[in-house]
């Protein structure tokens, strides 16, 4: 080979492997990385939230309240005038459900979720993938591709 090509055959090779290396190494970032990132920018007041936490669990069918916290000051509690009792008399009739209530469990896909880890935090089992996936064939497309942020029903 002539002196010439061997020299722009190493130069080539160098620059190629930098190349590599800068991509390689180089941290990934995903989309919604990226646009978490811009948010950050343009709106530095706004709460940073945890992509990696985990899902908030929603009973939809739940007895238990939100807590809502009022401050009304003692000056304004002395003005309120006092309501009338709407209840006149108790009625103690019991009715009795037919069926049991159905409750409905939701799950915020995280980066990183499959249905076999989803299948294996709520069911204690992954052989549930599949009744997953039937109860949300309108909102996944693919069993093997979860979209972060996407809310899935959790079947009984």
């Amino acid at each position: 080979m002539k002196k010439e090509f061997k020299i722009g055959l190493i130069i080539g090779v160098v620059v190629i492997g930098v190349a590599i290396a800068v991509f390689v190494t180089r941290s990934n970032n995903s989309v919604e990385e990226r646009a978490l990132d811009q948010v950050a920018i343009a709106e530095p007041n706004l709460p940073l939230l945890d992509i990696n936490a985990p899902a908030p669990m929603f009973d939809m069918n739940s007895t238990t309240a939100l807590p809502t916290s009022t401050a009304i000051d003692d000056a304004n509690t002395t003005s309120l005038p006092a309501l009338p009792s709407t209840a006149t008399t108790s009625d103690s009739t019991v009715f009795e459900q037919s069926q049991p209530i159905q409750t409905q469990r939701f799950h915020v896909i995280h980066r990183g979720d499959t249905l076999s880890s989803i299948s294996q935090k709520y069911y204690g089992s992954v052989k549930y993938i599949t009744k997953i996936y039937e109860a949300n064939k309108d909102v996944i497309k693919n069993k093997n591709i979860l979209k972060p942020g996407v809310k899935i029903v959790i079947p009984e």
